[in-house]
């Protein structure tokens, strides 16, 4: 789920509040600026959840309500989507999303349908910016970028060497560990960073990092050993970072090579 999807699922949770009566009836219009939904902080050890948000606690003094007793209106009707997998409300009011598999996992169909379109304007930034692979200083944060996208690409070709084959949805709730979860969120989150704070290069560092730290198996690790249902969802996966990270490289006006 992108930020505006739970945006959505947000307004109908608040519609059903309205409908129900336990929010009053001049809350149906939302919150004053909408909601904004942006990836959980993931440095705290354990599962954490993939999605915050602080709308009850901007919302609250307008309805004249405690924050947490709107998080917790709010946080029943959420639950009840079916892509969401859990709520969880903070003493703050904070709301904290986990999704389900396929609520994570949809963004990789959001960007192959859209692959030119994803974090990048469509016929905006001209023909691919072309240079040599290795021409800026190892230490370049776009660099580090080129380097990521040139191993995802590895990644791919590899495994469909090996037979390895996208099938559907298949295999998405298996894309559980924390570098997979937080590089799918990272995903998602991209287009909203690029378009609220203009932050190109600090946004395509930070997702080409989280493609670094993802360092699961897309096929199988001994040769003749059968292709397991995670290795075409995770074969997605590296598939729509590779065409997101190219798109953040070219918007840099970078080239991004697919050997180095």
């Amino acid at each position: 789920m992108t930020p505006e999807e739970l945006r959505d699922a947000l307004a109908d949770a608040i519609a059903r509040a309205v409908r129900e009566g336990s929010l009053p009836p001049g809350a149906a219009s939302g919150p004053a600026g909408g909601a904004h939904f942006r990836p959980a902080d993931q440095r705290s050890p354990g599962v954490a959840p993939d999605w915050v948000t602080a709308v009850a606690q901007r919302w609250a003094t307008t309805l004249g309500r405690e924050p947490r007793d709107v998080a917790r209106e709010l946080a029943r009707g959420l639950g009840r989507h079916p892509r969401v997998e859990a709520v969880e409300v903070a003493p703050s009011g904070l709301l904290l999303l986990t999704l389900t598999g396929q609520g994570r996992g949809a963004v990789i169909d959001a960007v192959l349908a859209a692959p030119d379109e994803w974090a990048l304007t469509p016929g905006a930034h001209g023909a691919p910016p072309t240079e040599a692979p290795g021409s800026r200083p190892a230490g370049d944060p776009v660099a580090r970028a080129q380097v990521a996208h040139a191993r995802l690409c590895r990644l791919v070709r590899n495994a469909e060497a090996l037979g390895v084959e996208v099938r559907g949805t298949r295999g998405r709730d298996e894309l559980v560990q924390g570098s997979e979860r937080r590089l799918l969120v990272g995903l998602a989150d991209l287009p909203r960073r690029i378009a609220a704070t203009g932050g190109d290069v600090a946004a395509v560092s930070d997702l080409a990092r989280l493609a670094d730290d993802w360092r699961l198996p897309v096929h199988p690790p001994v040769l003749g050993a059968p292709v397991e249902r995670v290795h075409g969802a995770r074969l997605g996966l590296a598939r729509a970072a590779r065409l997101v990270l190219r798109n953040g490289l070219w918007r840099l006006g970078a080239s991004a090579p697919e050997r180095m």
